[in-house]
């Protein structure tokens, strides 16, 4: 317990909310990179013919999670 509590105090506190939120990018454009990049996967997957049944099932769940996050 002494080690776990060591290292938790010699790390730096995290910054006050409205400085973490100036910081951080708008969820939409993480998002919508997050999904360009998801594609581009699946697009050089299925270009070498390495796409399989979860591969592919796992990015459509994913992408239909975010139409929902975004209506």
């Amino acid at each position: 317990m002494t080690m776990i509590q060591n290292e938790l105090m010699r790390r730096a506190a995290p910054p006050p909310y409205a400085e973490a939120m100036q910081r951080s990018r708008p969820f939409d454009e993480v998002q919508s990179e997050y999904l360009a990049a998801l594609e581009q996967r699946r697009s050089e997957e299925s270009q070498r013919g390495e796409e399989g049944e979860e591969t592919a099932d796992e990015g459509r769940s994913v992408a239909s999670a975010s139409v929902c996050i975004k209506l």
